[in-house]
């Protein structure tokens, strides 16, 4: 049985990278500006951030100090950048992303993007008033795509992720029968008889959800959303082809609107080519690190978790320092991805038996 490692954000972020939306719109939000060369990181895009010369505090700019106090950031570069000029953020995109950070503490900025692409598709506008609003949107995320690369490229290249998935054991009992006796067979002497902990996949591969690239020691790798060395390579939209709205979109004949859909997207590449290669060539075991499943990744993840070889989910979750977890929100949104909730109960390894992203890191 082979093993596919789904790794996310988190993944980053536990390694030590500062990779999260909040971290990139800080980022931008302190260094942004309309004078390019006074661009920490050389923003190309200052348009999404331009000075305001009013005397009056914009609703945007305590927006953005109620955040930063929310996030106990020190705000002194920010409060000095905004002495003489207050911010007025020209990104529809932005804006809408720093209230969800305000209201939630987190942002999707793929969601945030696809909730306006659906506004925009409910408003009652012609032709070509839609065709027009649609490109100024795109056009936003693509300004807002090259800004994340920008400050992305600005961090670690890569980093010897930890630990190596293809020593890593089955989580105990969670092996099919059929494979368990192969195994035995073939290396009796290196199992131990009385318990299955010790035995490993066949084959593993890392599906890379981020866009950086962490060194994984002799284990193969596909970077499904592209690579910062390629920017062109980016996947950077939205992906729930369950939504409702998705598939009314889809029949309006307007191209524009599908341009930053992720199903569109990935058949640019053989990274797909590969992972269903991969997925249809024996059964496996899926491992999550460090990535919600949330919503603007289903069209992607429905396909893995609903496929026929795909026999166990095993969750490995983040604790936090204030004793809570991450295991419950991640299943939620497994479960959204899998119609079947006979089949979700069935593959998803429960909790208690479950190792964390702690737990793995040590091994």
């Amino acid at each position: 049985m082979n093993r596919l490692v789904i790794i996310g954000n988190g993944f980053d972020l536990f390694h030590g990278l500062r990779t999260s939306y909040t971290d990139f719109l800080i980022d931008l939000l302190i260094h942004g500006g309309n004078k390019i060369e006074d661009l920490k990181y050389g923003y190309k895009n200052p348009t999404l951030l331009a000075n305001n010369s009013s005397h009056e505090t914009s609703v945007m700019t305590t927006q953005v100090r109620a955040l930063f106090d929310k996030l106990g950031v020190n705000i002194f570069e920010y409060e000095l950048l905004c002495s003489s000029d207050y911010v007025n953020i020209d990104s529809r995109i932005i804006k809408a992303s720093i209230v969800d950070i305000k209201n939630k503490g987190w942002t999707d900025i793929e969601a945030v993007y696809y909730q306006q692409l659906v506004s925009c598709y409910k408003n009652s506008l012609s032709t070509h008033e839609v065709q027009h609003t649609i490109e100024d949107l795109n056009n936003d995320l693509d300004n807002v795509k090259e800004c994340l690369a920008i400050y992305l490229a600005s961090l670690p290249k890569t980093y010897q992720a930890k630990p190596s998935f293809g020593s890593l054991p089955f989580p105990e009992g969670y092996v099919t029968e059929t494979t368990k006796s192969a195994i035995q067979v073939a290396k009796s002497s290196d199992i131990p008889k009385n318990s299955l902990k010790e035995i490993i996949p066949t084959k593993t591969l890392v599906l890379n959800f981020n866009y950086t690239t962490p060194h994984f020691r002799y284990i193969d790798r596909i970077n499904i959303h592209g690579i910062l060395t390629n920017p062109s390579s980016m996947i950077f939209g939205y992906g729930d082809e369950t939504d409702e709205n998705y598939t009314k979109i889809e029949k309006s004949d307007i191209n524009e609107y599908l341009r930053n859909f992720k199903s569109h997207c990935y058949i640019q590449s053989n990274n797909y080519k590969q992972l269903s290669d991969f997925v249809d060539a024996d059964e496996f075991l899926v491992m999550t690190v460090g990535h919600s499943c949330g919503r603007s990744d289903h069209v992607l993840l429905g396909e893995i978790f609903n496929h026929t070889n795909c026999t166990k989910i095993e969750i490995n979750y983040h604790k936090f320092d204030t004793g809570k977890d991450d295991f419950n929100s991640i299943a939620f949104n497994i479960g959204r991805a899998m119609p079947n909730k006979i089949e979700y109960r069935r593959k998803l390894i429960p909790k208690e038996d479950c190792r964390t992203m702690e737990d793995i890191h040590n091994l």
